[in-house]
């Protein structure tokens, strides 16, 4: 009881001490480099990273500023390179960061390369994100972008341009994105929501949902190879539309009074009618093929392995 007494009264002091100097010479975060980059005369930014997650950001500034979160351990700034060029009108940016290899790099300094990149910059200024790996955002951009990652999710917010987002194995979510936008992913879901001029959709392996509450101009088309497919397009549809799979169920919910021609079939379900606009043309439990409310664009619906359903909203 004693030695308790004497633990806690005497020593208590000295650790929270220790406790102390521990915490205020290891900070919370790692220092960000931050670096803003002039645009006299800039059209364009092509931006690069090995290896890191980038958030692409809309502003009303003028110029652009550059943030680099480091890790709190691994980083060795002798391992990183950084270029800032121009090629013509076009600003280019590629961040590199040279990882210690070895059985045992992971827990040696210079095992982490940069934790993420955040770009602010004019919203109207078109875009280009490359990373190595990592996850990849942009948001209220008033301008064509293009984002590849080679192992990461994608998500879009808040876009009026055309947007070519494309990654080699994660999810990708889009919502409020007004132009023609493309989407490809070797391995996730895909999911769109709000409105678009066009869409091309395509993964090889994840469902494919979208919910649109304006009139696309442009084709619509959804394609996975394992996976649902489903859309809902409350104002309907000025182009054609094709959704297909080669490993689930196809869904598609339209207005009552749309006017469409509808080719829709499946080679491992049943195909089911229930919209309630006005339909001539041929119906089994297979296939359907004929013109709904009189004509309109043409509606093609298929799968190798489930159900096929056509629905008004």
């Amino acid at each position: 009881m004693k030695l308790n007494t004497l633990f806690s009264h005497a020593f208590l002091p000295a650790i929270t001490a220790v406790l102390a100097a521990t915490l205020i010479a290891s900070p919370v975060s790692a220092a960000d480099e931050i670096e803003v980059i002039d645009l006299d005369g800039i059209t364009e930014v092509d931006f690069s990273i090995s290896g890191a997650s980038v958030a692409l950001v809309g502003s009303e500034r003028s110029d652009l500023e550059l943030v680099l979160e480091k890790p709190l351990t691994g980083f060795d700034p002798s391992r990183a390179s950084k270029s800032i060029s121009r090629d013509g009108s076009t600003l280019v940016i590629e961040i590199e960061y040279k990882k210690t290899s070895g059985v045992f790099g992971w827990f040696s300094e210079g095992s982490k390369g940069y934790k993420s990149a955040t770009l602010t910059l004019p919203n109207s200024l078109p875009a280009a994100i490359h990373t190595a790996g990592g996850n990849l955002s942009a948001e209220d951009m008033n301008a064509p972008i293009k984002l590849r990652t080679a192992g990461g999710s994608i998500r879009i917010e808040n876009v009026n341009g055309d947007t070519d987002a494309r990654t080699s194995g994660g999810s990708i979510r889009v919502e409020s994105v007004t132009g023609l936008v493309t989407l490809r992913t070797a391995g996730g879901s895909i999911n769109v929501e709000g409105e678009v001029a066009g869409l091309d959709a395509r993964t090889s392996g994840g469902s494919i949902k979208v919910h649109l509450n304006t009139a696309p101009q442009k084709p619509v088309t959804l394609k996975t190879s394992g996976g649902s497919v489903s859309a809902v397009l409350e104002q309907g549809t000025q182009a054609p539309a094709s959704l297909s799979t080669s490993g689930g169920s196809v869904k598609i919910e339209l207005p009552r009074d749309q006017g469409f021609t509808l080719e829709a079939k499946s080679n491992g379900g049943n195909v089911s009618f229930r919209h309630g606009g006005a339909f001539e043309g041929t119906m089994n439990k297979r296939s359907i093929e004929g013109r709904v409310n009189g004509d309109g664009p043409l509606v093609q619906l298929s799968t190798s392995g489930g159900g096929v359903s056509i629905s008004e909203i």
